[in-house]
């Protein structure tokens, strides 16, 4: 495997490896915590609840897995490079794609999951049942693996990024790269954006006529619940600039000309959600 290491000092490698590390280190221990709490406190168990499961699982994956191959691609690059037929590459690129995707897919669906309950509780009911639950996470999966098979059969290449120091798909191949943002980032990342704010916009305008009504008092039950929703906010707008950022560099860089230390930034800020996206949810995830 042909290999471009000129890009990045030894010295540079060694802090970056380091810095990804603690990333995986710090966001594997999170995700562990919000599982044992999910398993111990029943009460803080909602519909949404089967949904950041499968969100903090997918996570996992990503920050003990793909990390720990990041770490690897960054510090030693030899352990691809004596990949000859490339299927370390291969199976690390699978992880990290289907990982992402799912992630966001799963993402997308809990913020449904919320605008539904508050907004359409009757919709929600009839949509987030057990089976429903069931189907809507192995659907997940099955739309994270439609992104890998067209790697395996010829669609798009895995490769080592000497930019990004890591296997994943080729993204100067533009049709399947186009595929991969559109579909797989930029719509699940627009969902959450679009459902927050219908939900922030529909929480407001009860805010106001309640106001009315009282006149000009605010309930505490309604400002407790201002509150929560303005952090919820502030979440969604570092998930949205999360995975947005990424796919605007990657398609606006098809030639693959910018600094490797635009894409590596861009690349390690989004897997970044993996360490957080399990503890935002379920620390939200209120009724």
């Amino acid at each position: 495997m042909e290999m471009d290491l000129s890009i990045y000092s030894s010295h540079v490698r060694t802090w970056l490896a380091a810095l990804v590390g603690c990333l995986g280190v710090f966001g594997t221990g999170v995700n562990l915590v919000v599982l044992w709490v999910l398993y111990r406190r029943k009460d803080i168990r909602t519909s949404a609840t089967v949904y950041v499961v499968n969100l903090t699982a997918v996570d996992l994956l990503v920050t003990i897995v793909v990390d720990t191959l990041h770490v690897l691609g960054i510090a030693w690059p030899e352990f691809y490079r004596l990949d000859t037929n490339w299927t370390v590459c291969d199976i690390t690129g699978s992880l990290c794609v289907a990982g992402c995707i799912i992630s966001l897919a799963t993402t997308a669906v809990i913020t449904i999951n919320r605008y539904l309950f508050i907004c359409k509780r009757q919709t929600h009911d009839d949509i987030f049942t057990k089976k429903g639950a069931a189907m809507i996470v192995l659907g997940t999966w099955v739309y994270g693996l439609g992104f890998v098979l067209p790697l395996w059969f010829g669609w798009g290449t895995f490769r080592y990024d000497p930019k990004t120091m890591n296997c994943a798909y080729d993204r100067t191949k533009t049709g399947y790269t186009l595929m991969f943002l559109l579909i797989g980032h930029l719509l699940p990342t627009l969902t959450v954006f679009v459902f927050n704010t219908a939900l922030y916009l529909n929480v407001m305008k009860i805010k106001n006529n309640l106001r009315q009504y009282l006149q000009g008092r605010t309930p505490p039950q309604v400002r407790q619940g201002t509150k929560a929703l303005r952090s919820l906010s502030v979440l969604c707008i570092y998930f949205v600039v999360c995975w947005l950022q990424y796919a605007v560099i990657v398609l606006a860089d098809p030639g693959d000309k910018w600094p490797g230390g635009v894409h590596f930034s861009s690349l390690v800020l989004a897997h970044s959600s993996s360490s957080l996206n399990g503890v935002i949810f379920a620390l939200t995830d209120k009724k």
